[in-house]
């Protein structure tokens, strides 16, 4: 039977080449088989529109979904009718994470938060340029050296509109275009664990620093529809034992209180599990402010409170890297 293989290239919430699956798909004649290659990256079908894609070339075709196979995709929640191969669940980066393993202690004027921005999205900007501006004494940041362009040049299909994140757009763009925050660590990487001579550097050098902050802010790679993949950005901050708010999808929290680890609910509301995009972080902007608002002896307590959990929680994926 012949098999017709076509690669997705999907980087975050972000599909790049639909125009070229579509094109691939009306040369397949009916009766043929197709394969799309996810590469080992996690996003929605449903939420890129890929699913619906293929749905309209099954009917086109009168065809069933079992024609279509879905391989390398490494998204653990999504229920999706065509059948899959070689999807590895958990993700890769939870074993890999036993190539920076490191105990750490904090510094005496270790601030509150840190926040590591990686690949310029549009969520990730402006939560950092929301933290500077009105944060910039509780937040240890830094941002990683990238060759792309900012997000809202961008005109990818499904790319999120800077309006959707703040009324006032022009601030935040003159705001980047003389960037204050730098890289800490002078890295420039285009995949964390891409380049096998130095594996996980990136993750290992931003170690250097965690004794600079008690909570991390996680901003994920897929935060949109269905998903969880939880990629370095999770991994390292549960192996660094290091309290975590995370800017992902929904159920995000549930997923990983599913896979034995456990989350801060005692601490502060952890609603914001139920919600993407900018109502998710405004609901974690709220606990920001509310961290920050405690007495210093309430605030001593909520972090030593959290940091049992989190050192539960490195135990918890020492145990969990050794059983799979």
């Amino acid at each position: 039977m012949s098999m017709n293989t076509i690669p997705v290239e999907v980087v975050g919430d972000i599909w790049y080449n639909p125009q070229c699956i579509q094109q691939a798909l009306d040369k397949i004649p009916a009766g043929q088989h197709v394969v799309l290659d996810f590469c080992a990256e996690g996003p929605s079908m449903y939420a890129l529109g890929i699913c619906d894609m293929l749905d309209k070339w099954l009917a086109k075709t009168n065809q069933g979904p079992e024609t279509i196979m879905v391989t390398c995709w490494s998204n653990a929640t999504e229920k999706i009718p065509y059948p899959k191969r070689l999807c590895s669940v958990p993700s890769h980066f939870w074993k890999l994470s036993q190539s920076y393993w490191r105990d750490l202690e904090n510094s005496v004027d270790a601030k509150l938060f840190a926040l590591f921005l990686g690949r310029s999205t549009m969520a990730r900007n402006a939560i950092m340029y929301q933290i500077a501006t009105q944060w910039p004494d509780h937040f240890f940041l830094s941002k990683m050296h990238g060759n792309q362009s900012e997000p809202w040049h961008q005109t990818h299909p499904g790319s999120d509109s800077v309006d959707n994140w703040t009324l006032d757009a022009q601030s935040m763009i003159t705001w980047y275009e003389h960037c204050p925050v730098s890289s800490i660590d002078n890295k420039q990487i285009r995949d964390q664990f891409g380049d096998p001579d130095n594996h996980g550097r990136v993750n290992r050098s931003l170690l250097d620093y965690y004794n600079q902050f008690n909570i991390e802010l996680v901003c994920e790679t897929y935060t949109k529809g269905t998903t969880f993949f939880p990629t370095e950005k999770t991994v390292r901050p549960i192996m660094a034992a290091k309290p975590v708010l995370v800017y992902g999808p929904i159920d995000f929290l549930k997923e990983l209180r599913n896979m034995g680890f456990k989350t801060y609910s005692e601490l502060w509301s952890e609603d914001y599990d139920n919600f993407e995009g900018p109502a998710r972080w405004d609901r974690i902007k709220k606990i920001i402010t509310y961290i920050i608002s405690l007495e210093k002896h309430r605030q001593q307590q909520l972090l030593e409170h959290a940091k049992s959990i989190a050192v539960f929680n490195r135990q918890h994926l020492e145990k969990f890297i050794h059983d799979n």
